[in-house]
């Protein structure tokens, strides 16, 4: 090109450039500049992005740029990681230039340069490498990111409710917040016993002057930090529940139970299930207004609204809770016996190196984090562990804990159990059991949490 041209100078760096490696955007913008000076060409404008990737197109100054371009002839660059490390989209904004009869040409790069066949080649070639290292870059942050939180150190400043970040033993850590604490745990004792989102809303903010939002509860009970689990460290903080706890508001969440109050209340709603075609039996009520009788039963709607399944018998709330008051205690106790002798036949040789592998990428992350190995070593050897330790856990046995349910046998849950309200009772039920399974001539079995 020998002719003056119009040129649209891009520069960029992101917070993760700056903050590493020291990169500036005046460093680029000078060299765009002394450029177009030695070669005689218009610098229309100098459009920069401070702090964004080049990922993608979500670029304020990259999107003004691409609608100017009818006022330029080329964009320049120093180099073309600092315009696009995105395959698809680089190839996105080469058509768009290419119909406006833009050039793109890097200036620290001499073989980039889209007027020329062998500028194409190398354009496709460096941005598809540029791609692939960000990529690997994403890696590697991410597998440090995930040391650093085996260590239980925070890496946001970002905290969820009930939690605060400060410095233990010189160190950043998610403590507990004590002024947010009391609300925390009581938000999750209601919803244990009321198993209502909608209910947990409005009591804890009437009783701690709130206007916290149905999404904030929901938020805060599907969260599993409160386990004190993060990113795969178990101990990462302060837990406010048990695992089993939260994997009970899980299952209870998942049911979707409506809780009306002080009447209808079913004790098995979304615990029993149709034995022919499998969907879950409504809960239905009677009373005699002449006797007062009152008749909880629950039947297949499938049978009764759609008329798509053949199974018309209904099950006797009452004859059903006597069979479990009757029966639970056994099905418990062969329950426990099963589960204790597959845990008792699974050989612990895959967690055991499971363990041994975790400990190696811990290893293999602090090496790297001190500059003691390559990107290069670092990236085969950690592709290679994650390979291996991503297999072993899809072969691992999954573990069921037993210990409520020793608990429970050993207790005196029986008196207990007489003395509950209908909500209690359900609550009871809901956090022992998983589905009460029937087959087509009423026969019960249970299965458990």
């Amino acid at each position: 090109m020998s002719r003056p041209l119009r040129v649209g100078g891009y520069a960029r760096v992101s917070h993760e450039e700056q903050k590493r490696f020291g990169f500036s955007v005046s460093a680029q913008t000078d060299k765009i500049t002394k450029w177009c000076a030695e070669k005689g060409h218009q610098l229309v404008d100098l459009y920069i992005d401070e702090g964004f990737t080049a990922g993608n197109m979500k670029r304020p100054r990259l999107l003004e740029m691409l609608e100017s371009l009818d006022g330029l002839d080329v964009i320049a660059f120093t180099r073309l990681d600092r315009f696009s490390r995105n395959v698809l989209e680089a190839n996105k904004m080469l058509e768009m230039l290419q119909k406006n009869g833009v050039a793109l040409i890097s200036i620290e790069e001499d073989d980039i340069d889209t007027t020329s066949a062998d500028g194409m080649f190398m354009f496709q070639l460096k941005v598809s490498l540029a791609e692939r290292e960000l990529k690997k870059g994403s890696e590697r942050i991410r597998s440090v990111f995930d040391y650093k939180v085996k260590e239980g150190q925070v890496i946001s400043g970002s905290t969820p409710p009930g939690y605060m970040v400060a410095t233990v033993d010189g160190v950043k850590r998610m403590v507990k917040d004590p002024a947010e604490a009391p609300w925390v745990l009581a938000s999750f004792d209601h919803f244990a016993t009321h198993q209502s989102i909608y209910s947990t809303m409005v009591t804890m903010n009437e009783k701690f002057g709130h206007l916290r939002s149905y999404q904030v509860y929901n938020r805060l009970l599907k969260n599993p930090i409160y386990t004190g689990a993060h990113r795969g460290n178990p101990n990462f903080t302060e837990p406010y529940l048990t695992q089993a706890q939260y994997d009970l508001h899980q299952e209870l969440i998942s049911r979707n139970v409506r809780v009306r109050k002080n009447r209808n209340v079913f004790l098995f709603t979304s615990l029993i299930f149709c034995p022919l075609c499998g969907s879950p039996c409504a809960g239905m009520y009677k009373k005699d207004a002449t006797y007062g009788y009152e008749y909880h039963y629950y039947r297949c709607q499938k049978r009764h609204v759609q008329k798509r399944c053949d199974f018309s018998r209904s099950f006797n709330e009452a004859n059903v809770e006597a069979w479990l008051l009757d029966n639970v205690e056994r099905e418990m106790a062969q329950y426990i016996a099963d589960v204790s002798k597959v845990q008792a036949s699974s050989p612990d040789v895959s967690e055991r190196r499971i363990r041994a592998i975790r400990e190696e990428i811990d290893k293999l992350n602090y090496i790297f984090m001190k500059g003691r190995i390559s990107a290069v070593d670092y990236d085969r050897l950690c592709a290679d562990l994650e390979s291996e330790l991503a297999r072993l856990e899809s072969q691992a046995p999954a573990k069921r804990d037993t210990a409520a349910l020793q608990a429970l046998l050993a207790g005196n849950w029986r008196n207990v159990y007489e003395q509950m309200s209908r909500e209690r009772k359900r609550a009871f039920w809901r956090g022992l059991l998983r589905r009460i399974v029937s087959d087509p001539d009423m026969n019960l079995s249970l299965e458990f949490m």
